[in-house]
């Protein structure tokens, strides 16, 4: 039977920034905006280790429920790296989009400046 409607799925009730389990891991991610990662760095952090202590990378994404492509980028950029470094990028990503949003606005005002 195929239905069009989906209201006959239930809804987790409660607390929307479900923050999960130890690994990072969030669980509901509609609310995230374009400045955050979809993934936490201690969820990131903890792959690596999985990974440096001999589990295979299938084990660590069943384990951690991510794509194996998502865990072969994720070696290409954090491989080697602790949290404290992970938690820096993730900052400086977060600056560096709002530092763009200001750029933008800037330069808007000044094209509408010109404009007049």
């Amino acid at each position: 039977m195929f239905f069009t409607n989906f209201s006959h799925i239930r809804r987790p009730q409660g607390n929307d920034q479900n923050i999960g389990d130890a690994t990072g891991y969030r669980s509901d991610i509609r609310n995230l905006g374009p400045d955050s990662m979809k993934y936490k760095e201690e969820r990131i952090s903890y792959a690596m280790k999985l990974h440096n202590l001999g589990l295979s990378a299938r084990d660590i994404c069943i384990k951690l429920g991510i794509c194996s492509k998502t865990f072969e980028s994720w070696m290409k950029l954090y491989s080697g790296m602790g949290l404290s470094k992970l938690r820096e990028i993730s900052l400086l990503k977060k600056e560096n989009t709002a530092l763009k949003k200001i750029v933008a606005d800037l330069s808007l005002e000044t094209r509408m400046l010109r404009d007049d």
